[in-house]
C-alpha cells in the first residue's frame, strides 16, 4: 500500500524520473536482491523457483509502476519483500526468453524522444533479465548473476545477449530509420564496450565481398539477419518531433528523389516494369532489385546506418578508430580498382560488340542469299559470363556509404600520414 501511494505522489515521481541514470544506478545497486538470492539458494536449488522469484526484476517492476502511475497487474508482494508478477505456475526458460526478446523489439520499435529517458532504462533492465535467465539456466548460479548486474561490477566483456541485442538494433533500422540517432544514444548509455562492438559489427558488414562490390546492399544483409532471428521488418513511422515541412519543401524533396531515381535508370540499371516513376513519353517504371527493394529504400537504410554509427565513432577508442579507418581505406582502394576495371572493360566490350554485329550481319546476309532469306538465323543469344561485374551505380553507392565514415575519420587519417 505504501509503494502504491508513493508512485502516485507527483513530487516523488518527478524526483525519480528527473534523472533516470541515477535512478537506474540506485535500483541496480540494491543489495536486497543479493541477500534474498543467497537465502533462496540455501533453501532451494530449483531453477524454476529462482526464475519466478527474480523475473521480472523488482527494478523493472518499480520503473513500470512509476511510468504507469499504478502498481503492475497481478503483482504479489511476499513477506520477504520480493515481488512476483503473473501466475505462480513455473514458466519454461524458452517462453521467458521469447517474451523478453519480444519486449526488447517492441521498445526499440516505439522509441520516442519524449519517453526516451525511461525507455533506455527499460532496455537495460530487460537485458539484465536475459543475462540472469541465461546464468540460472546454464550454470544454476544466482548470487553471482545478481551481483554481476550491478553498475559497479567490473564487466569488461559483452554477454551473448548484448551481442544479440546489437544485431537486433541493426535490423530495427529497416523498421524505424528515423530513430537511428536514438538507437545510437541507446548504445552510448548501455556502455562503451557495446559501442565498440557496434563498430566491429559495422566493419564486419562492410567487409563482406558482396556488400563491398554492391551486389548486396546493407538493407539486404540486415533483412537476412532479421529473417534468421524471425524478426518482423514491417516499416513503422512515428511523427518526428520537429517543425512540419512546408509544401514547397515537400515538393522539392519529391523532385530531388525523382531526379535521383531517373539518374539511376540512365546508369543502365536493371529495372522491372511497374507504376511508380512517371517519365514523359515513356512507360511508367519502378526500380527494384532482385529481392524487391527500391534504391530509395536502400539509400534510407544506408543513411540511417551512418546516423547510428558515426556518434559511436566519435566516442570510441583511438585504436578502434584507427583500425576502422584503415579498413575503410583498403575497401575504397578495392572499389577504385573495380571502377578502373569497369571503365577499361567498357571500351573493350563496345569494340568487340561492334565487330560482332558486323560479323553477324554479314553472315545473315550471306545466309539470306543462299537459303532464301531467314533473318532469324543470324540472331543468336549472347552468352553471359558467370561472374557478372558490379554495375557502376552499385559501386557508386558503396563508395558513397564509406565516404560518410571516412569524412568523420579524416583528422585521424591525416594525423597518421
Amino acid at each position: 500500500m505504501v509503494v502504491g501511494d508513493a508512485i502516485k505522489h507527483q513530487p516523488f515521481r518527478d524526483l525519480c524520473l528527473r534523472n533516470t541514470h541515477v535512478l537506474y544506478d540506485l535500483l541496480a545497486s540494491d543489495v536486497g536482491d543479493s541477500e534474498f538470492a543467497a537465502m533462496l539458494e540455501m533453501h532451494s536449488p530449483d531453477k524454476h523457483l529462482k526464475t519466478i522469484a527474480f523475473v521480472p526484476l523488482r527494478a523493472r517492476l518499480f520503473l513500470n509502476a512509476l511510468v504507469d502511475c499504478q502498481m503492475p497487474p497481478f503483482t504479489l508482494m511476499k513477506e520477504d519483500g520480493s515481488w512476483v508478477s503473473g501466475p505462480s505456475e513455473p514458466r519454461a526458460y524458452a517462453e521467458n526468453e521469447t517474451k523478453l526478446l519480444d519486449q526488447l523489439v517492441h521498445v526499440l520499435d516505439t522509441l520516442q524522444p519524449a519517453k526516451f529517458h525511461c525507455q533506455w532504462a527499460e532496455l537495460r533492465l530487460l537485458l539484465n533479465e536475459q543475462t540472469l535467465l541465461e546464468n540460472i539456466e546454464t550454470q544454476n548460479i544466482l548470487v553471482e548473476a545478481i551481483t554481476s548486474l550491478s553498475p559497479k561490477a567490473e564487466n569488461f566483456s559483452l554477454s551473448e545477449n548484448e551481442r544479440n541485442f546489437l544485431e537486433i538494433v541493426l535490423t530495427r533500422l529497416l523498421v524505424r530509420p528515423d530513430a537511428a540517432s536514438l538507437y545510437s544514444e541507446v548504445a552510448n548509455l548501455l556502455g562503451k564496450s557495446l559501442e565498440e562492438s557496434l563498430l566491429q559489427n559495422t566493419k564486419w558488414f562492410f567487409s563482406s565481398n558482396d556488400v563491398l562490390l554492391g551486389r548486396k546492399s546493407i538493407r539486404q544483409r540486415l533483412s537476412y539477419v532479421a529473417q534468421l532471428r524471425s524478426l518482423s521488418i514491417k516499416p513503422q513511422f512515428w511523427k518526428p518531433w520537429v517543425w512540419s515541412c512546408s509544401n514547397a519543401d515537400i515538393l522539392a524533396d519529391k523532385s530531388e528523389k525523382r531526379k535521383m531515381e531517373v539518374a539511376s535508370i540512365e546508369e543502365e540499371e536493371v529495372v522491372d516494369e511497374g507504376v511508380d516513376i512517371k517519365r514523359p513519353g515513356r512507360m511508367s517504371i519502378q526500380l527494384f532489385d532482385a529481392e524487391g527493394f527500391s534504391p530509395g529504400q536502400q539509400y534510407i537504410t544506408d543513411r540511417a546506418l551512418a546516423e547510428l554509427v558515426l556518434p559511436c565513432i566519435d566516442k570510441s577508442s583511438s585504436d578502434s578508430r584507427n583500425s576502422f579507418s584503415k579498413e575503410l581505406i583498403k575497401q575504397q582502394n578495392t572499389i577504385e580498382q573495380q571502377i578502373n576495371m569497369l571503365t577499361h572493360s567498357g571500351g573493350k566490350q563496345s569494340d568487340s560488340a561492334s565487330s560482332a554485329v558486323e560479323v553477324s550481319s554479314s553472315k545473315s546476309s550471306s545466309g539470306k542469299g543462299l537459303r532464301g532469306g531467314n533473318p532469324g538465323l543470324g540472331r543468336r543469344p549472347t552468352s553471359v559470363t558467370e561472374s557478372t561485374p558490379p554495375s557502376a551505380a552499385a559501386l557508386r553507392a558503396s563508395m558513397w556509404l564509406r565516404l560518410q565514415f571516412l569524412l568523420r575519420l579524416l583528422p585521424i587519417i591525416c594525423a597518421d600520414r
